[in-house]
């Protein structure tokens, strides 16, 4: 089972969870288990209208992971552990995309420093704006 998933199911609370998915991309810069780094990252800028199968499995997997943070977004605010006033679509939307970019920007620049600090405002939006 992929150490992700592990991360998650080990714990029992929305909240947990999504902390659990910002501190598995601490150092990924450095450490991604997956030889390369993120494969998603690493090919969207090439699936375009030329490689629609590529952009397909690209799409397909993005949307995957948006899923599953919705449904751990709406199993929280079920059980009150994240706020009711939260859009569970655009939080996913935030989280996917602020730790996609911070990887983005991590690689681009060199800077591995980078990644833990964004995730660490990441945290920071997770305890303070989502958390119930």
């Amino acid at each position: 089972m992929n150490e992700l998933v592990v991360r998650i199911k080990a714990c029992d609370n929305a909240i947990d969870k999504l902390l659990a998915i910002t501190d598995y991309y601490y150092n990924y810069t450095l450490h991604s288990p997956i030889e390369g780094g993120c494969p998603i990252l690493n090919y969207s800028s090439f699936a375009d209208d030329r490689l629609p199968d590529l952009k397909l499995l690209l799409n397909k997997a993005s949307r995957q992971m948006l899923f599953n943070l919705v449904q751990i977004i709406e199993k929280g605010q079920k059980y009150n552990q994240i706020k009711q006033s939260v859009q569970a679509n655009l939080a996913a939307d935030i989280l996917y995309s602020r730790i996609e970019g911070a990887i983005m920007l991590s690689k681009a620049t060199g800077d591995p420093l980078k990644l833990n600090r964004l995730l660490d405002e990441l945290k920071s939006y997770i305890t303070i704006t989502l958390k119930a």
